[in-house]
């Protein structure tokens, strides 16, 4: 995940928590959430997308 995949995540919810009217409280709560959420993904980001080769079975198709 680079950068550009990180900002357009947080951006996201930013527009999700304008259009549903978050209090603040909500939307702090909300970017916690997202930042773990982020850093999980970050780091098995590799594995991620290896199991989602073998579930899916991408490369072997010919």
């Amino acid at each position: 995940m680079d950068t550009k995949d990180k900002a357009i995540i947080w951006v996201l919810y930013l527009i999700v928590a304008m259009i549903i009217h978050l209090n603040l409280y909500a939307v702090i709560t909300g970017a916690i959430i997202i930042g773990i959420a982020i850093k999980i993904i970050d780091a098995n980001f590799a594995n991620i997308i290896y199991w989602l080769q073998e579930r899916f079975d991408i490369n072997s198709r010919q």
